[in-house]
C-alpha cells in the first residue's frame, strides 16, 4: 500500500498480484474503489493505491534513472544518495552546502524528490 499524497503522475509503481512494473498515468477520485481514489496506468489499468506496492530502490535502479556512481555516492545532478549499509539517503546540494538531506527507500520517493529539487522529471528506464 502506497498513502495517495506520495502518488503523482508518472510515479513507476507495482500492482499486487500482477507481473510487471506501471506507470501512473491519471490519479482519479472514485468511490467505488477502497479509499475512494483510482490510479489508472498508462495501458489502462486500474487500481486503488492501497493494492499498489512501491519498488524498493537498489544501485542498479539508480544506475538505470541516469545517476553515476563513485564509491557508494550515486550522482546526478545536484542530487547524491549515499548507500550506508543498505540504507539510502538523499542529499541535494547547492555550491557545496547541504541544502536538503532524507532517507529514501522506495523509487517512487526519488521521483517525487528529484522533481521537487530540480525541477525536472526522473528519467526512469527499466
Amino acid at each position: 500500500m502506497i498513502d495517495i499524497k506520495e502518488l503523482r503522475i508518472g510515479s513507476v509503481v507495482y500492482i499486487n498480484n500482477i507481473d510487471g512494473v506501471f506507470i501512473i498515468n491519471s490519479i482519479e477520485k472514485n468511490s467505488s474503489f477502497t479509499g475512494g481514489y483510482v490510479c489508472i496506468m498508462q495501458f489502462g489499468e486500474k487500481s486503488s493505491p492501497n493494492n499498489l506496492s512501491p519498488i524498493p530502490l537498489t544501485k542498479e535502479l539508480l544506475l538505470k534513472c541516469g545517476f553515476s556512481e563513485l564509491d557508494d555516492v550515486y550522482e546526478n545532478d545536484n542530487i547524491e544518495v549515499t548507500n550506508i549499509d543498505g540504507k539510502f539517503r538523499l542529499t541535494y546540494n547547492v555550491y557545496e552546502y547541504i541544502i536538503a538531506e532524507k532517507p529514501i527507500e522506495y523509487l517512487h520517493q526519488l521521483q517525487n524528490l528529484f522533481l521537487d529539487l530540480t525541477d525536472r522529471v526522473l528519467d526512469v528506464k527499466l
